[in-house]
């Protein structure tokens, strides 16, 4: 992940000096040379941070960001007082990279600010806690950031600007055809994700598993169904559409749009390269709805749908094709120990590879002092699904101790804290 969002702004600064050279090529010189003094600091400090740092590239992608990018917005802060009305293109375009540039150098502090925040005046580990935080401070940012800048695309305000408005679009195309298609892509996902037989371990998946809260379980879902669709469809086919459209054409708005959208959600979901397609796939039917209806609306209805019953489907799904676990989850605490094994073997027969049912059927023997071994196969049958779950390591670990083997015990225990240190360092 770190490679990516160094590579993406590497290639947004890049593209933002080839436009600045273009535009005045005597005022760029002017104002990007640099006194010797400047880079010999910027090099000295770098050198430093790297002889003391055991991970080289993320320091160099945390210095860039956290130095250079802020130098670097400094220096162009300038060309806003030489844009005039008769290189319309170059302000629009200026603004965007400006927007991009601002929102990545903005989030990085956010979240460094939270992150020293649940360690040191918290001190409380809460994974999802933090990027739920993250996520609410750097979209606020980018919101605002979005906001001013569109009010430079036009005089007819915010709305118009980001087309948040029904315009000429048929009721058709901004409501009921959205809905359907949003519907359509849900369900596809839900099959696909419902008939696996193993279930692929994503970052964001690792994390959610992880999770030790319901409350931040059901904030976080929460800002996914609700906040994150308008959000992201303001942003993406609102403002940055519209200025690509204006300045590359309606066809790089197209591309650039339903790709970037793609490869910003590459992080949560890398190593499900299935999600990774489908959400490619759905980039582009959003942007393509957005070029036929003339409205943002449109594919933010779609976005709503296609969230809310990605989410919805998948649990209808499991209810109607294995009603003995819901039985089991809704009346478990009612029942004695013979009916609830009964329930979690009769779910095993209709999905072999649910690392739930396996985790539950581990913790229903692990209770009973006759049935470690039992425990012990159930948790190792969830960790052949799961093998990075931490919530079914520290099963393990309590069940290997109940029988006495401590030593395999350690290892996972000592396995967890320092995969906890290193997700700790990871944040820096």
């Amino acid at each position: 992940m770190i490679p990516f969002v160094l590579f993406f702004v590497l290639a947004v600064i890049i593209l933002d000096l080839q436009l600045l050279r273009r535009y005045d090529p005597q005022f760029f010189s002017k104002t990007f040379d640099m006194r010797r003094s400047h880079v010999i600091l910027l090099l000295a400090s770098l050198f430093i941070i790297l002889l003391l740092s055991s991970d080289l590239l993320r320091m160099v992608a945390l210095y860039f960001i956290l130095v250079i990018l802020p130098y670097y917005l400094y220096k162009r802060r300038s060309y806003q007082d030489v844009c005039t009305d008769s290189r319309r293109l170059f302000e629009l375009t200026f603004d965007a990279h400006g927007v991009v540039l601002s929102w990545i150098f903005g989030g990085a502090i956010i979240s460094a600010v939270i992150s020293v925040y649940f360690d040191f005046v918290l001190q409380f580990d809460s994974q999802l806690g933090e990027i739920i935080l993250s996520a609410m401070g750097t979209s606020l940012l980018l919101m605002v950031l979005v906001y001013r800048a569109s009010l430079r695309i036009s005089e007819k305000g915010f709305m118009q600007n980001v087309a948040l408005t029904r315009a000429h679009a048929h009721w058709f195309m901004v409501s009921l055809g959205p809905m359907l298609a949003g519907f359509a892509f849900a369900l596809v996902s839900a099959m696909l994700i419902t008939s696996r037989k193993t279930e692929v371990v994503t970052p964001i998946g690792e994390v959610i598993a992880n999770s030790q809260s319901l409350d931040i379980f059901w904030i976080f879902l929460f800002l996914a169904i609700c906040v994150a669709p308008a959000v992201e469809e303001i942003v993406f086919r609102g403002y940055f559409f519209r200025v690509i459209s204006k300045t590359k054409g309606l066809f790089w708005a197209v591309i650039i749009i339903s790709l970037t959208f793609a490869l910003l959600h590459v992080g949560q979901y890398w190593g499900d390269w299935l999600a990774i397609l489908m959400i490619t796939l759905i980039g582009f039917a959003l942007t393509g709805l957005r070029v036929i209806s003339g409205t943002t609306i449109s594919s933010i209805v779609m976005h709503y749908t296609y969230n809310f019953f990605v989410v919805l489907l998948p649990v209808v799904m499991i209810i109607v094709n294995n009603p003995s676990y819901v039985r089991y989850q809704l009346h478990g605490d009612e029942m004695n120990f013979p009916e609830k094994e009964e329930l979690l073997q009769e779910a095993l027969k209709v999905n072999p590879n649910m690392a739930e049912v396996h985790y539950e059927l581990a913790l229903l023997y692990a209770s009973a002092p006759k049935n470690k071994e039992k425990a012990l196969r159930a948790i190792n049958d969830a960790l052949l699904i799961h093998p990075k779950d931490k919530v079914f390591l520290e099963l393990k670990a309590s069940i290997l101790e109940s029988v006495g083997r401590f030593d395999d015990a350690l290892i996972i225990r000592n396995g967890l804290m320092t995969r906890s240190v290193s997700d700790q360092l990871k944040r820096f």
